[in-house]
């Protein structure tokens, strides 16, 4: 356990092999359960990869890399289960052809402010939900902070989506139906909301989904969709190239489909994307860098009603250029001239 002004003088600092290894760091004041991994040597990503344990949400996953890292076409790197973040450094050159992502791995935990560097801070709070009613979107997310839930498609009173954390982008509201009101989506990248409705025919004539988030909310018929933007930062010493092909991403995920009932199909909120913040000494960027919300799923077919549900707001995605110097233990920010850390 040590004490940190910021994620990266933690990520230089800290002692570990390629096991992942428990501990608590605070970081500029704010205790992180993380677990921390690193390597060597030269590592070439030639097959889907995946960082950390496979215990979910309760452990940020901190990854050290003293040489190059390579991601090849086709090829993903990423954790298995939702993380409380993704940080990696890279002590020499970065290129991606593949993907990086914390697309659908935000954590259901609750949000801490986390310090990458100085100007660089996630708040613990993401954007707003969408209120219930009518399918509205979630809120974008704006300077390094994740979107917000959809609410639910009209019915009654659709659920509302909720807010993001620092790790997770909001979850979906559900869609409700003759005088019942649906659920929301969770706080804290919990699950999405629940679908409810008073209608005595359900599941052919008239069908209601459950809200997407960590997990997806029941419903009628459709069950929610899972998954939520997550915390993806990342941070190149030297080169980092985004190749054609190459794409960091931690988006948020799409509401399920509505179109099976003959009467009435009504939607649910997507979640909200998550964050990706960049650093580098040098970018060479043809690729794709992506933080975008959860599109809102198809609502069609039924001869009285179709209402969608709302779109997941954006999260953010933030390249900067940082210059460092990097010695035992110690990493120097001269982030726009500044000496600070």
């Amino acid at each position: 356990m040590g004490t940190w002004n910021n994620v990266y003088l933690a990520l230089e600092g800290l002692t570990g092999n390629a096991t992942p290894a428990n501990s608590t760091e605070t970081i500029n004041g704010v205790a992180l359960d993380i677990e921390f991994q690193t390597w060597t040597t030269a590592q070439v990503i030639s097959s889907d990869t995946n960082l950390g344990s496979g215990t979910a949400d309760s452990k940020g996953t901190f990854v050290r890399y003293d040489g190059d890292l390579t991601i090849d076409s086709g090829k993903t790197l990423s954790t298995s289960v939702r993380k409380r973040g993704l940080f990696i450094l890279v002590k020499g050159n970065c290129t991606i052809n593949g993907t990086l992502t914390q697309t659908a791995r935000g954590a259901s935990a609750s949000g801490q402010n986390v310090r990458i560097l100085t100007g660089y801070d996630v708040p613990d709070a993401g954007a707003s939900g969408g209120i219930s009613g009518y399918g509205n979107p979630g809120s974008n997310g704006t300077g390094i902070q994740t979107g917000g839930g959809g609410s639910g498609g009209d019915g009654s009173s659709p659920g509302a989506g909720s807010a993001g954390t620092s790790y997770s982008g909001g979850t979906g509201g559900a869609s409700g139906g003759a005088g019942a009101a649906g659920g929301a989506g969770a706080a804290n990248g919990g699950a999405g909301g629940d679908a409810h409705s008073n209608f005595g025919s359900l599941g052919v004539a008239n069908v209601y989904t459950g809200g997407t988030g960590n997990g997806g909310g029941s419903g009628f018929n459709i069950t929610g969709t899972s998954g939520t933007g997550g915390l993806l930062v990342i941070c190149v010493l030297g080169v980092l190239t985004i190749g054609a092909s190459g794409i960091i991403s931690a988006k948020g995920v799409a509401s399920a489909n509505c179109t099976s009932g003959t009467d009435r199909n009504m939607g649910a909120g997507a979640s909200g994307g998550g964050i990706v913040v960049a650093l580098y000494h040098t970018l060479l960027n043809s690729g794709t860098v992506t933080a975008g919300g959860g599109a809102a799923g198809t609502a069609s077919g039924g001869a009285v009603e179709n209402w969608p549900g709302g779109t997941g707001g954006n999260g953010t995605t933030t390249l900067g250029q940082a210059f460092f110097v990097a010695t035992t233990n110690y990493l120097k920010n001269y982030r726009r001239g500044s000496s600070a850390i």
